[in-house]
């Protein structure tokens, strides 16, 4: 693919994500129909990208143990300052905006301890601003529960060699001062289960994530939802399906209306989606490889990619079922779609 050829026009992307291409990593902003508005390369494997409409910017978050994140023009993608992770720690691979866009909040690990941190920089200079702990353990996805309070999925993992060693946790903190409002912990039944991956609900609510470190089961819940009033639940997953999603789900995400979550199996090929209001299981679609997954513009929708350069819109109907619509489709060009997808939501702090 000629990437000159991209965009005639200059316009902001409706969805941010990153590949890998040619044999090497760069962020790609595409328009709402998955078409490429412009491309850019970056030095190392990145794992998630986030947009801020209003400042018209975004920003690209390394790959764990990536060190660093670049801030780019929403328009071009063009980088214009980096933040480096700080001395003797590595960022974990997601980020948010605060709702001015003026400063951006990375989760970020010590290199031997994995004890947690959030660490807040300057997006106009890249300078680092401020570090609290995350109290918790190797921290993952964070998001905006409510403007100025943070969630913070901890996956708790030091030694991935060592599945008996997780502390896993999900942290409300007061993004100001640190202070912890709010811990989840699982159950000792569930102690080989990794909190990794965070999708908010309209109703306040937190769906949650999981990775299980722990080969030999099969029959652990993998997605949760943490209500705003403090209950935790896990969504249903068809028995005949679980052995299939290889105990890892790699993205989840909420659609605009609140009321369908979805997630990914890459390794089983599936995404997955619920209904919120009754915790009732929806349907799949089979994908190979799928992982991002973002809301569409409209209620009941949702934007798969997969690392086979596949892009997918599905409808989602409580009462009848599924239907999919592909998208652009980027195998042409080598692309392997990374493990996010990231939606511009006007307004974009990380609440919308």
């Amino acid at each position: 693919m000629n990437w000159t050829a991209m965009a005639p026009e200059l316009s902001t992307p409706a969805y941010l994500a990153c590949c890998g291409v040619g044999g090497g990593f760069a962020a790609i902003g595409l328009d709402g129909d998955g078409r490429p508005l412009w491309h850019q390369t970056q030095p190392a494997r990145a794992h998630d990208i986030i947009g801020h409409a209003d400042l018209g910017i975004c920003a690209v978050v390394a790959r764990k143990p990536g060190t660093y994140v670049a801030v780019c023009d929403l328009v071009t993608g063009k980088t214009q300052v980096t933040c480096k992770a700080v001395s003797g720690h590595h960022f974990d691979g997601h980020g948010v905006f605060s709702l001015d866009g003026r400063e951006i909040f990375a989760t970020q690990s010590a290199d031997r301890t994995q004890d947690g941190l959030i660490a807040v920089y300057d997006t106009r200079s890249g300078a680092l601003l401020r570090t609290f702990p995350s109290q918790g353990t190797e921290p993952h996805e964070l998001i905006w529960s409510e403007p100025g309070i943070l969630a913070i999925a901890h996956g708790g993992i030091v030694n991935r060699n060592d599945p008996d060693a997780i502390d896993s946790s999900l942290v409300l903190l007061e993004a100001e001062s640190g202070e912890v409002l709010r811990r989840w912990v699982l159950d000792d039944d569930w102690e080989t289960l990794s909190i990794r991956h965070l999708a908010g609900l309209t109703d306040g609510g937190i769906v949650f994530a999981m990775q299980d470190q722990d080969a030999a089961t099969d029959r652990r819940p993998l997605v949760g939802i943490a209500t705003a009033s403090g209950a935790l639940s896990f969504l249903p997953i068809p028995p005949e399906l679980q052995p299939r999603l290889d105990g890892y789900i790699g993205s989840v995400a909420a659609d605009t209306a609140g009321r369908v979550v979805a997630a990914t199996a890459p390794r089983g090929g599936v995404a997955m989606f619920w209904s919120v209001d009754d915790g009732r299981f929806i349907g799949r679609v089979d994908l190979p490889d799928v992982c991002g997954v973002a809301p569409g513009a409209k209620p009941g929708t949702m934007r798969l990619t997969s690392g086979h350069g596949r892009q997918l819109l599905a409808a989602v109907d409580s009462r009848n079922g599924i239907s999919g619509l592909e998208l652009a489709e980027m195998t042409e060009a080598g692309i392997q779609w990374d493990n996010h997808l990231a939606r511009v939501a006007p307004g974009a702090g990380g609440l919308g």
